[in-house]
């Protein structure tokens, strides 16, 4: 932790201070270069959110108030202190989203092959060269992360190069997103419900 709040103050995205009640607190204030790149890190969550429901105002700029920025981190903290990572929930996600660029590689099959089909399992052609060019990672990290789900039965090299995808590997995908949208409508203090009564993308209530 010190050792990333270092890096963050060096960089200029984090400024510290004492607590003017007590001077042995070292209190932590992002730097309006730390909310600019927090803002850009965030529309990787809130994009998605835009395409899912298109009539409501998901954007970053919903952190833009002091108040809604710490209660979207706290509730953040509450799941990652009380243990509600994919690390737990979804363990098989890990095999991917433990390496470097596996989350994205993970999603880029999955993308390329609903681009093709919806079938329950689908046969894509798959570079290693292009994979590995596009998220700046070398072939063979890619090659031991296909042969690691591979090995997991999520999907199988067929002789001629190109990927098979099996059922296994959507489920993981789509419960993987499951997760992902509905943690990120719990950091956003958002109900289900508001969604279809046009409520969504309000400031969270307190």
């Amino acid at each position: 932790m010190i050792a990333i709040v270092s890096l963050l103050k060096v960089s200029g995205r984090l400024r510290t201070f004492r607590d003017s009640q007590d001077r042995r607190k070292l209190l932590i204030e992002p730097t309006d270069k730390g909310l600019s790149d927090l803002k850009h890190y965030m529309e990787s969550t809130f994009r998605p959110l835009a395409l899912l429901c298109p009539d409501h105002n998901f954007s970053s700029s919903l952190l833009d108030r002091k108040q809604q920025r710490r209660d979207f981190f706290n509730r953040a903290a509450d799941y990652l202190f009380r243990g509600i990572v994919y690390k737990n929930m979804l363990p098989e996600a890990c095999l991917f989203l433990d390496k470097d660029a596996g989350r994205m590689i993970m999603l880029e099959l999955y993308s390329e092959a609903r681009r093709q089909t919806q079938e329950p399992s689908v046969i894509i052609r798959c570079s290693l060269k292009a994979l590995a060019r596009k998220f700046s990672v070398s072939r063979t990290h890619i090659r031991r992360l296909i042969q690691a789900a591979a090995e997991q039965e999520l999907l199988s090299e067929l002789p001629s190069g190109d990927i098979l995808l099996h059922p296994a590997y959507f489920t993981l995908v789509e419960e993987y997103m499951g997760f992902y949208f509905s943690w990120a409508f719990y950091y956003l203090n958002i109900e289900p419900e508001s969604i279809h009564s046009g409520t969504a993308g309000e400031p969270p209530r307190p």
